[in-house]
């Protein structure tokens, strides 16, 4: 959320932000696999916010540089502790760059009819499923969407800017890593989503920054509604698996 509000500025940063703003995206390996797609995404965020600043190579290399140090040290530190450069090594051990090779092919040797299927239904999952979905468990979420219908037919063109490029950031984080079929497993629900519920709190904010009273009274329903549902399972946890 930093880096995008870093970004999301009309005039070029200046180099001590600059250099925030690539160890932000540098650190992104660091939280995870699933990180690796939200980074990749940035990265072309970044691209398109340089050209509209007008592009100048001596204040690219002020993200360039820390971002790639940050991000290499990642991959030197996964090879020095499991003998390959793949992030899931965390998960699998040094067998990890096969699993990623088997999962890979798997994905791209399924047929188009298959591959929407899997997609539709762990995307559906993601959202409204009895075990793992945020709607279901975090209502408040709901304010999310809001605000991006907000923002969009809002009339104003920078606001309509700011939705193409959240979206931008969250579809090909949802679509690729919903086509592997992977749930959260035994944990939180939404996990997987974890990595761009960003995308949906920074709108939720700026719908709840209007003033509207009745508008407040329904965000705080619904988060008093998603705090009981989250203390209610966080002391009976039977019923979240």
């Amino acid at each position: 959320t930093l880096a995008l509000f870093l970004l999301w500025r009309p005039h070029s940063p200046c180099w001590k932000k600059r250099v925030l703003i690539g160890l932000l995206l540098g650190s992104l390996p660091w939280l995870g696999v699933k990180y690796l797609l939200l980074a990749a995404t940035f990265v072309a965020l970044w691209i398109a916010k340089e050209l509209e600043w007008k592009f100048e190579f001596k204040r690219v290399l002020f993200i360039a540089i820390p971002g790639l140090l940050v991000g290499l040290l990642f991959f030197w530190q996964t090879y020095e502790l499991f003998g390959t450069i793949s992030p899931s090594a965390y998960y699998l051990g040094a067998e990890a760059s096969v699993s990623d090779k088997n999962i890979v092919f798997k994905t791209a040797g399924t047929d188009l009819g298959e591959s929407i299927n899997i997609l539709s239904k762990t995307v559906l999952s993601y959202f409204i499923d009895q075990r793992e979905g945020l709607l279901f468990y975090s209502p408040w979420f709901i304010l999310g969407i809001a605000g991006l219908l907000y923002l969009l037919f809002s009339g104003e063109n920078e606001k309509r800017k700011l939705v193409f490029w959240l979206l931008i950031l969250a579809i090909p984080y949802i679509v690729l890593y919903g086509l592997t079929g992977f749930g959260g497993g035994h944990s939180p629900p939404s996990r997987s989503l974890m990595p761009v519920l960003f995308i949906l709190i920074i709108p939720s904010g700026m719908l709840l920054s209007r003033g509207l009273g009745w508008m407040r009274e329904i965000a705080g329903a619904l988060i008093l509604l998603s705090l009981s549902v989250s203390l209610a399972l966080l002391f009976n946890p039977a019923y979240l698996y």
